[in-house]
């Protein structure tokens, strides 16, 4: 049977690598693009999964996430989603990079835990969407695909090959 750590592990490694083939072929300018009017753009959205990821965790796993480049998670705080100036954000190259340093991060806390830890409540102000520490990595699985649709939806607009 498959461990539920095992389990977990794959969710994090697929979410990761579909958002990967969505980025493969999209310039720095690319992402620079919403996908809807109303909607952020793709570099911000980057960005804000992967400050995200790292704060999520850091808040009880604080010394297992490796820093993240000075000012990066201001760059992508809500203040600055309306923001379309591409020199406030990062390359494609450099948000790729940070994500995987923030997933490989996720991934060792999860292989190093005690599995009775993924029981334990999570912090009280994320419990409305992870409730337990388990839920946590599993919600991190989920906010990757969460934008992953968003990156689909710019695609057709760029008329991008459908990749997946």
């Amino acid at each position: 049977f498959m461990h539920i750590k095992e389990a977990i592990t794959n969710s994090l490694n697929m979410s990761l690598g579909l958002l990967k083939t969505y980025l493969s072929d999209l310039s720095d300018q690319d992402i620079m693009k919403r996908p809807a009017d109303s909607a952020n753009h793709i570099a911000w959205q980057l960005g804000h999964i992967i400050a995200s990821e790292q704060q999520l965790f850091s808040s009880v796993f604080p010394e297992s996430y490796r820093a993240l480049p000075e000012g990066f998670v201001a760059k992508h705080s809500k203040d600055t989603c309306v923001s379309d100036n591409a020199t406030d954000f990062y390359s494609v190259k450099t948000y790729l990079e940070l994500m995987e340093q923030v997933r490989s991060d996720t991934i060792k806390v999860l292989s190093e835990i005690p599995d009775a830890k993924l029981d334990d409540l999570s912090p009280e102000r994320l419990r409305r969407i992870a409730p337990k520490i388990g839920d946590m990595f599993l919600f991190a699985s989920a906010h990757y695909l969460m934008h992953s649709g968003q990156i689909a939806v710019l695609r057709r607009a760029l008329g991008k090959p459908i990749m997946v």
